[in-house]
């Protein structure tokens, strides 16, 4: 896997967006693209800036395909799956609040 994916998995994971990272890292939005598509290798400083933003060690620059994390599931599917346990959620609360209505009535009727 190429250092470009790599870094784009990483901050994938992490919920960083180019901008985000650039902030992080002191690097223009425009350099961490260039990274990510690599046109363009990060030299000492721009390194030791991503360490930070992407929270890794310097070895992470150096390790081999296939050890690196894969890249989460793409934001459609996330909010889907984060939206779905909402609904859920909120649907317990509602049938608490029915069996709760319930309750008083009952007891108002008694």
């Amino acid at each position: 896997m190429e250092l470009g994916q790599r870094i784009y998995n990483r901050m994938r994971n992490r919920g960083l967006t180019q901008v985000e990272l650039a902030k992080k890292t002191g690097l223009t939005q425009q350099v961490i693209s260039q990274y990510i598509r690599d046109r363009s290798r990060p030299g000492y400083n721009a390194i030791i800036g991503l360490m930070k933003g992407l929270e890794v060690e310097s070895e992470w620059f150096f390790e081999r395909a296939g050890e690196e994390e894969p890249a989460p599931p793409s934001p459609a599917v996330g909010n889907a799956s984060q939206a779905r346990l909402t609904l859920k959620e909120r649907l317990a609360q509602l049938e608490e609040q029915v069996e709760r209505l319930a309750g008083q009535i009952n007891s108002d009727e008694d």
